[in-house]
């Protein structure tokens, strides 16, 4: 896998200030959470529930721009407009690209991770 494809670690680093501790804790919460999330987003899409939906992928949007995983916050932002607008249809798309996204960030940081270095 191609990390540099999936979020970008110039950004990642500063961001973080290098710490890679700090990436582990962070990639741990965000691996353990980001299931529900995009699960509750698929939930809200079922019941109709446009404001739940842009509420969902806001908060998905932050936290994959903790990891400077820019195509995975274009899906989580672009989620988050239909939701906005109040349009759910032909959506599945789109929340079949955020979960894609989510699991190439949660694997790229795992093997930089594993690196245990830049």
């Amino acid at each position: 896998m191609d990390i540099s494809r999936v979020i970008d670690l110039k950004a990642l680093h500063d961001r973080i200030e290098g710490d890679m501790e700090l990436l582990r804790e962070l990639h741990g919460i965000f691996k353990r959470d980001s299931a529900s999330i995009i699960s509750k987003i698929e939930e809200s899409i079922a019941l109709n529930d446009a404001a739940g939906l842009a509420k969902l992928a806001h908060s998905i949007k932050g936290a994959v721009s903790n990891f400077s995983a820019n195509r995975a916050r274009d899906a989580a932002l672009a989620l988050e407009a239909k939701g906005k607008q109040q349009d759910l249809r032909d959506i599945g798309a789109l929340v079949d690209t955020l979960r894609q996204e989510v699991d190439s960030c949660i694997r790229a940081i795992e093997i930089l991770v594993s690196r245990g270095q830049w």
